[in-house]
């Protein structure tokens, strides 16, 4: 069975957003601890983390980068709220930052927005890339990789639209659904570069994704003359 895995040293707050993770139809549990957390990670079949920065003992931070290693899905909670901060967990490897004090609502929006498609079975090609949407498998040239689930949808949106330039607006809302809030744009950037590191170690032409400045990015054809 799949669980979200809630990460907090506050019972209440694991209580929280133990209620939102219901909310939306999932079964979870709690550690209140990085060690714990990695205890469970091992034991149960983790589909989603919901990980406080500020934990005792191994930081947020550093459970983060360890669950990187995989293709499970992290969303970072914290009470620091400045864009360094943000930069700092999504260099770490977060697939989507909230800061507290949050609402629930928008956290359950943001767990439906990271597991909406987990179930389905589909895939984008474009470029000789193709991307599995359900396993994040990517596959180039006779070589395959997993990618974690932001590069993933990240990813599909641009093969989705090849050739064609998709705004930060447009992967704000259909990947994280969100709008362009204060940190927005980083947010995506940081995933496009870890993006393009994955697709370099797989082979592919470093121009795939091209940066149209100041609006978003698209995957530029490769030239035929």
């Amino acid at each position: 069975m799949n669980v979200v895995l809630v990460v907090d040293d506050e019972p209440q707050i694991r209580a929280i957003i133990g209620y939102v993770v219901e909310s939306t139809g999932r079964e979870w549990i709690g550690a209140q601890s990085a060690e714990e957390a990695q205890e469970i990670l091992k034991t149960h079949n983790v589909e989603l983390v919901l990980l406080d920065v500020m934990l005792p003992g191994a930081s947020g931070i550093e459970l983060c980068r360890s669950i990187r290693t995989s293709s499970t899905p992290v969303i970072l909670l914290s009470a620091l709220g400045e864009e360094e901060d943000r930069i700092r967990g999504l260099e770490a490897g977060a697939d989507d930052y909230i800061v507290k004090p949050f609402s629930p609502r928008e956290v359950g929006l943001r767990i439906e927005a990271i597991l909406r498609r987990r179930g389905e079975t589909s895939w984008s090609e474009a470029e000789g890339i193709r991307i599995d949407s359900d396993t994040g498998e990517l596959s180039f040239a006779g070589s395959t990789t997993v990618l974690p689930a932001m590069e993933s949808r990240v990813l599909e949106q641009l093969l989705h639209n090849n050739n064609r330039t998709v705004s930060f607006h447009d992967l704000l809302l259909h990947v994280w659904n969100t709008d362009e809030s204060v940190g927005g744009r980083e947010m995506v950037r940081i995933t496009v570069h870890r993006l393009r590191a994955h697709l370099k170690a797989l082979g592919v032409r470093e121009n795939l994704i091209e940066t149209v400045r100041g609006t978003g990015y698209r995957v530029r054809q490769q030239s035929t003359t």
